[in-house]
């Protein structure tokens, strides 16, 4: 979201991106209420069958991205104890795991 904002109001973003959830879950609830009344049992089978088509053109879809991986996810080092940094200095130690909770009565 960040991203496509560009540093704007991100509010706007947020609430057009709500409604046409909104607006995308109204239409489905109509359309496989539609499908129900009309087909019956049918109608319940041209529901899973239109969502796994659903299922199917999402799975494409996401796949259709450049091929550089131009995405807001970038890859990152991860800072490793005893490693050595660019300008020379030693990466920091890990923090200490956490105490296990205890049970106390």
């Amino acid at each position: 979201m960040h991203d496509v904002a560009e540093g704007k109001r991100q509010e706007s973003w947020f609430a057009l991106i709500t409604t046409l959830r909104n607006a995308g879950l109204g239409v489905g609830a109509l359309g496989a209420s539609l499908a129900v009344a009309i087909g019956g049992t049918n109608g319940y089978t041209a529901i899973v069958a239109v969502n796994a088509v659903s299922f199917a053109v999402a799975a494409v879809l996401t796949r259709l991205g450049s091929p550089g991986g131009d995405h807001a996810v970038t890859r990152r080092r991860v800072n490793r104890p005893g490693r050595t940094e660019p300008d020379g200095s030693r990466a920091a130690p890990p923090a200490p795991a956490p105490r296990p909770m205890t049970r106390r009565d």
